[in-house]
């Protein structure tokens, strides 16, 4: 039900279904999603237990050694403000402190020309959703 209500609603919005080719997302058992469907090569984004001062080490670790594709890197960006604490005060991982330290990384100049050294091309999702098989 819910993967049909994903498809469905990606097809009638034109918007990509938020699954890779490297299936770090399961597709539901019984589920199956038109091949054409699926443009993300694959989902990156960073877990816990990553040290806060190796988290620009690894994103660079980890998109250096991409081939040419479509990646979706999911980040959390928010200021450490009282407002994000309060949002996130049960999110031990994910809270006010990892979306700040988010918004740094991906603002800061050295990971802005990392980016461009490796000739990272930034797209929105609605570009991407371009590239969606016509009905």
């Amino acid at each position: 039900m819910r993967l049909y209500r994903k498809t469905r609603l990606g097809r009638e919005y034109k918007l990509p279904i938020l699954l890779d080719r490297a299936a770090s997302r399961p597709v539901p058992a019984g589920g199956e999603i038109p091949q054409e469907q699926v443009l993300v090569d694959r989902i990156i984004e960073i877990s816990p237990g990553i040290p806060p001062d190796q988290w620009a080490n690894w994103y660079k670790q980890t998109l250096a050694v991409l081939k040419p594709g479509v990646y979706l890197m999911i980040v959390h960006l928010a200021y450490d403000d009282e407002e994000m604490r309060g949002a996130t005060w049960d999110h031990s991982d994910w809270g006010a402190a990892w979306r700040q330290r988010d918004l740094d990384m991906v603002s800061s100049s050295d990971f802005q020309q990392f980016l461009q050294q490796q000739k990272f091309t930034l797209v929105k999702w609605s570009d991407v959703a371009k590239a969606l098989p016509a009905r």
